[in-house]
């Protein structure tokens, strides 16, 4: 069984960016609000006619070519507008012919600071795609990490569905840390596990690979180097009896 990937390295693109063009022809210009990483082999801009709910019809592409990127990344510029006319959709019937508004997108790979898929911090929550078009999906130890790794992170009573799933920990960032909520955070980290172990049950067919039996380490450390950072580090074993580890860190005040 697999699980979709979230939480995984951010690539940074920008996936079909609307492009709201400005200038008179033959110099028309669109500003990026996320500047691109200035690879223009990363880049790829694409017409197309705004035809939504019509069918039956092809498009023949009449519009602006001779794209290009300004030096600060932050505006594309097209140059040339090819021939006479605008894009056209031609119907079935060989008398109908409307000429829907252009539309102007763009796909291009941003920086770390303006991306809009992990805000800067380097990893993405959002579902991934694969070359294939395909989900990007989880098995075994990853799974198991990815899991082990929500459910320390969820707050403890946030799913109305499931009370008993979650722990404190995200509600103790920027808080003090005390010795009693040190072990607190702790023991709500064994229940959130256990939890997950416990619902594992009411799935079928799960492979055992992909089974948590039981947590065998778990261990809570201020950073030696940054008291106001804890480092969690868990072990579990899954239905192979492999030990499988993962850790968190978050900050404190």
């Amino acid at each position: 069984m697999y699980d979709l990937q979230n939480n995984a390295p951010c690539n940074h693109l920008v996936i079909d960016y609307p492009l709201s063009l400005d200038g008179i022809s033959p110099n028309y210009y669109a500003n990026l609000l996320y500047p691109s990483n200035k690879n223009t082999n990363d880049i790829d801009v694409r017409e197309w006619g705004a035809t939504e709910g019509m069918t039956n019809y092809s498009y023949n592409l009449h519009g602006m070519t001779n794209w290009s990127l300004n030096t600060g990344g932050t505006r594309i510029n097209f140059n040339t507008q090819t021939g006479i006319g605008v894009g056209s959709a031609s119907f079935v019937d060989g008398s109908t012919m409307i000429y829907p508004p252009k539309k102007y997108v763009a796909t291009y790979n941003t920086l770390i600071d303006n991306c809009p898929k992990c805000s800067g911090t380097g990893r993405s929550n959002d579902i991934n795609i694969e070359g294939d078009g395909s989900l990007e999906t989880l098995r075994r130890a990853n799974k198991i990490r990815q899991q082990v790794r929500k459910a320390v992170m969820t707050l403890q009573s946030s799913n109305a569905f499931h009370e008993g799933y979650g722990s404190v920990l995200s509600e103790s960032i920027g808080s003090k840390l005390t010795f009693l909520k040190k072990v607190y955070i702790q023991k709500t980290i064994q229940d959130a596990i256990n939890y997950l172990i416990e619902s594992q049950g009411e799935e079928s067919g799960v492979p055992v690979e992909d089974l948590i039996l039981r947590i065998s380490d778990m261990r809570l450390e201020q950073d030696q180097t940054d008291p106001r950072k804890l480092n969690i580090q868990i072990t579990v074993t899954n239905g192979k009896y492999e030990e499988i580890s993962t850790g968190v860190k978050v900050s404190t005040e």
